[in-house]
């Protein structure tokens, strides 16, 4: 999976529906699997404390909670990850996971 490094972060390159996928993925094969959802504020904690923005970079799955978490000047926007932070927001995976697993 295509990561996209801003500030130190490893965000996933994925869509919504990909995002659910990989979820599902874990929930299918019985497996435990970790997901962050950084905002700018724990991007900025990660600058700020290498160990902290190692144990955010080793979860299995790392989108972002919200624009500002990406609105540094070396972002593409034209990547996939711009279109989760506009179309999902962090409750909403949230939500959508749990209703596929009741």
């Amino acid at each position: 999976m295509k990561k996209i490094n801003i500030r130190g972060v490893n965000f996933d390159n994925v869509t919504p529906s990909e995002a659910i996928e990989i979820a599902e993925g874990y929930i299918a094969r019985g497996e435990q699997c970790v997901v962050f959802t950084p905002n700018a504020e724990i991007v900025q904690m990660s600058i700020e404390n290498e160990d902290f923005k190692n144990l955010i970079n080793s979860a299995e799955l790392i989108i972002p909670d919200g624009v500002t978490a990406i609105g540094d000047d070396t972002f593409n926007g034209c990547c996939q990850l711009f279109q989760l932070v506009t179309a999902l927001s962090h409750a909403q995976f949230n939500q959508l996971i749990a209703d596929r697993v009741s």
